[in-house]
């Protein structure tokens, strides 16, 4: 394969094919641009022929991995949508709202920006996302990462005295397990 890879681009423009008579009859010469002024190109295109096995762009198309979800601390392993929606369930909030507030872009590469509602606050991410998806997830991960601040997690109830006194003391016929 190596032997051929110069063929082509070292050949002579080829004078004698169908193409190049329909031309001559339709007035082309030579040397002339091609057009309707005649400022065309002047040479014909070079073929190119692709003698390995990759793709056409292999090297330039390697797909960059996509953005993973933002992760939090406190909620290791979930992510920031399911987190959310949890803690909204623990908190007897209503479920968040998400609502999409920017999207631009050709359509083969746009960006999102989405904003979520949780309790009557607003929470929007600093920067855009490449799908809705990650969007959302960015939107949640802003929200979880403030709501700390803005919704201290309520106390725990404590049990006071009375609690324990009220259980029933075993049967009589029953002896409590030591561990």
């Amino acid at each position: 394969m190596a032997k051929f890879q110069g063929q082509l681009h070292n050949t002579a423009p080829i004078t004698s094919l169908f193409g190049m008579k329909m031309m001559r009859k339709m007035g082309w010469t030579p040397g002339e641009g091609l057009g309707k002024h005649r400022k065309g190109t002047l040479e014909p295109l070079l073929v190119d022929v692709k003698t390995d096995r990759r793709g056409l762009h292999a090297k330039q198309e390697s797909a960059p991995k996509k953005a993973a979800a933002p992760k939090l601390k406190e909620f290791d392993g979930k992510h920031p949508v399911s987190a959310l929606i949890e803690l909204c369930t623990k908190r007897e909030w209503p479920p968040p709202e998400f609502d999409m507030i920017y999207d631009c872009g050709p359509d083969h590469k746009k960006n999102f920006l989405m904003k979520v509602i949780v309790n009557g606050h607003e929470f929007r991410p600093s920067v855009a996302a490449s799908s809705k998806k990650l969007a959302k997830a960015n939107a949640a991960a802003a929200c979880l990462g403030s709501i700390k601040d803005l919704f201290p997690d309520p106390p725990e109830p404590k049990p006071t005295g009375d609690e324990g006194a009220k259980a029933a003391p075993p049967a009589a016929g029953e002896t409590e397990a030591k561990v």
